[in-house]
């Protein structure tokens, strides 16, 4: 069985120049915890969830998390004043429609990559 038979072709997106406050609102909308980004061209850039919330007062050390002394003030601006483009992760692995389903499971269980984008046309990724 290939991937085509299971993805969901119903995809939200973000923009890697949105805020990461703007970006959330959207996740939780839609009742999802990770999206793909993509630039302004619509190409792939990255992924982003909702524990990218937790990271945004330290873009650039994704292992530190909120702290005890934040304070919702502090987190409110940390999350209107980065961008997503500071926190998603990158490279993206990805897969193609024709991929097995049984590879596309072990790599998100080998890597801990979920969900797992599905290109079209030759551009799934193993980086």
């Amino acid at each position: 069985m290939q991937v085509r038979t299971i993805m969901n072709e119903r995809v939200v997106t973000v923009r890697a120049d949105q805020s990461l406050a703007e970006a959330l609102r959207i996740l939780l909308a839609h009742g999802i915890t990770s999206a793909p980004v993509v630039d302004a061209s619509g190409h792939l850039v990255g992924m982003v969830g909702l524990k990218d919330g937790l990271r945004a007062p330290h873009p650039s050390q994704a292992n530190v998390m909120i702290h005890r002394h934040t304070t919702l003030e502090e987190r409110a601006r940390a999350l209107d004043t980065t961008r997503v483009g500071m926190v998603m992760a990158r490279p993206v692995i990805t897969v193609t429609p024709e991929t097995p389903v049984e590879e596309a499971a072990a790599v998100m269980s080998n890597r801990g990559r979920h969900p797992l984008p599905v290109v079209e046309g030759g551009g799934g990724s193993w980086a």
